[in-house]
């Protein structure tokens, strides 16, 4: 073996005296110029004893060997032996112990980073006579146990010898660098002699990631998800699904001993534990195609009804044991942070001292107010709104109120609730007393500094039905949501159309807001030659949103020359959303009931 600049050598000498009984010893030597020294031996013990087959690591400073000196577990075992400094001699050797050594022999041993010590041994469970085995280094002292390094490297025959060969060549299947490649020696059949020399390469380990992203509610598959993956390693990469909702990582990105956690994004869609994974590499052996299939849950288009949260009669403080109500929407709103969230309370029909409208703003202000002072969501992300008695309740499935079976589908008017007995009407009411969530877009833009507000300037009593707008030169512009994106819509006069500007529609397409299968010519809308859409291409909307009213497949005509993000016909508008009045002093759209 020889230091890491290659100046000294350590070696095994064996005499051969006639009439003597001669011992092998371990012997260094110096280059000096073109030739070396004479050799030294290295003192290491008793004479009557056998010193061979040394190994030094790197500082040289601890030098491993065999000897079958006493102390051993068997016959020949191998030991080490340190020194301060490379010019002193080394100390008194230290047996590896039993982990290594066995009751038979230990040979040849060779290191690996000073840390891996790999060994021919006869008496740990093998294929046949010697076999070649691995230790690693645990802590100054400690050794892992013996492990065979198995079929094809060890054989029925004798293998030993080991050594790394540290070149960088590329195996021609994977297009990867070799993993390992060095030389051993056997006598396995095959050979051209007894003990022959032989070439081992250790193949890199190829990977690959998939799978398929599908709708919970439809079943049918997302096209244009992001999926990305963040390795252990400090790597990410990311990539879309296709049409059939299918997503690919290559050899290239995925890589032996890493774990990737994985996360799925899609507009209109929740970030939660559905769209997130993990998979990992680390301790496989063969090459494997990992796969993970992902259930994204898609944002609800209606109001969602909060668990139980009641309030003493006319008042409207939320109690700490109805807290715990809110936490499920917190979790949406921590794990979704570009929600927007309007968050709506509804009282019973029974008149009050205070209107309803007034009670049902305050009920809805207090779980903001909760929302914001004690969980820190940004008071931006969320609007309340009372609505009084105004919206009844219709059941969408069976539900039990203090006893009572209230059967799905069921409108609970006062016409209703009256006709019920008087020990029923009040789990009714009950039903109709309730508080919402409704998720307004998400396309919301987290802040790095929030600053709170009082919440009198988040107060908003729905005493009637309005969206803010603007007003000027006669055109009226307001905000809607197109696939729960935010863009201001212009109203035109006269028409029954909605379209949407080329310039809109290009960057939407580019971040797969708009797909390919949008429009109604599918790929024929898209020019072939350089990707653009073509003027005049009808493109459908998968919602539009305007207040707190949505329509579904909304036909568009993608114009070049428009201004406006998206312009509204006024009849189309009033056909869709219904009636409606301009009040250009308060900056209002109120629909009519």
């Amino acid at each position: 073996t020889f230091n890491p600049r290659g100046t000294t050598v350590y070696f095994t000498r064996c005499m051969n005296e006639k009439k003597t009984i001669s011992y092998c010893k371990i012997y260094q030597a110096t280059k000096r110029g073109r030739s070396w020294t004479e050799p030294q031996l290295v003192e290491l013990g008793p004479d009557t004893f056998d010193y061979v087959h040394p190994v030094i690591t790197s500082d040289e400073l601890t030098m491993y060997f065999v000897s079958d000196m006493t102390g051993t577990l068997g016959g020949y075992d191998i030991w080490k032996t340190t020194r301060s400094k490379k010019n002193r001699p080394f100390g008194t050797p230290v047996n590896l112990g039993s982990n290594v050594n066995s009751n038979d022999h230990e040979m040849f041993p060779s290191l690996i980073n000073d840390t891996s010590l790999y060994f021919a041994s006869k008496g740990h469970i093998g294929l046949g006579g010697y076999d070649i085995f691995v230790s690693h280094k645990r802590g100054e002292e400690d050794w892992t146990k013996a492990e065979n390094l198995k079929y094809p490297i060890n054989s029925e025959a004798d293998d030993y010898g080991i050594i790394f060969d540290n070149s960088t060549v590329l195996d021609p299947v994977s297009g990867f660098p070799f993993i390992e490649k060095g030389y051993f020696t056997s006598n396995r059949p095959g050979g051209r002699g007894e003990d022959d020399i032989w070439y081992f390469k250790l193949r890199p380990l190829m990977f690959t990631l998939s799978g398929f992203v599908r709708d919970s509610v439809t079943r049918q598959f997302i096209d244009g998800a992001v999926v990305t993956i963040t390795g252990s390693d400090g790597t990410s990469y990311k990539t879309k699904t296709d049409i059939r909702g299918y997503y690919h990582f290559d050899k290239t990105k995925i890589v032996t001993n890493v774990t990737y956690d994985m996360t799925v994004q899609k507009s209109g869609y929740y970030e939660n534990e559905n769209s997130k994974g993990r998979e990992t590499t680390v301790g496989l052996t063969e090459n494997k195609d990992l796969k993970r299939n992902f259930i994204l849950n898609p944002i609800p288009k209606d109001p969602v009804v909060l668990p139980d949260i009641l309030y003493d009669l006319a008042k409207w403080d939320l109690k700490p044991q109805y807290q715990d109500s809110l936490l499920g929407l917190y979790e949406i709103m921590k794990e979704n942070p570009t929600l927007v969230i309007e968050l709506r309370s509804h009282t019973d029909v029974r008149p009050i001292p205070m209107t309803n409208d007034t009670l049902s703003q305050r009920r809805a202000q207090s779980c903001v107010n909760f929302l914001v002072d004690s969980l820190g969501i940004d008071y931006e992300r969320l609007v309340a709104k009372g609505y009084g008695e105004r919206i009844l309740r219709k059941l969408e499935r069976d539900i039990v109120s203090r006893g009572i079976t209230f059967k799905r589908g069921t409108v609970l008017t006062p016409e209703y609730i009256k006709g019920l007995p008087r020990g029923q009407q009040e789990a009714a009411h009950d039903l109709n007393r309730r508080t919402e969530f409704l998720i307004l877009r998400d396309d919301y833009v987290p802040k790095t500094d929030v600053k709170p507000v009082s919440s009198e300037g988040r107060v908003q009593i729905m005493t009637e039905k309005y969206i803010p707008i603007e007003v000027a030169n006669k055109q009226v512009r307001g905000t809607c949501y197109i696939n729960s994106k935010t863009l201001t819509f212009l109203l035109e006069p006269n028409s029954d159309t909605v379209k949407v500007s080329y310039e809109q529609a290009m960057k939407y397409l580019k971040e797969a807001i708009f797909t390919v299968g949008d429009f109604e010519l599918g790929e024929q809308a898209i020019s072939e030659k350089d990707g653009t859409i073509i003027d005049r291409s009808v493109v459908f909307f998968k919602t539009l949103q305007i207040g707190d009213e949505m329509i579904d497949n909304v036909e568009a005509i993608v114009v070049k020359e428009q201004k406006d993000p998206v312009v509204i016909g006024t009849e189309k508008f009033e056909e869709e959303f219904g009636k409606y009045r301009i009040n250009e002093k308060d900056k209002k759209l109120i629909f009519e009931e």
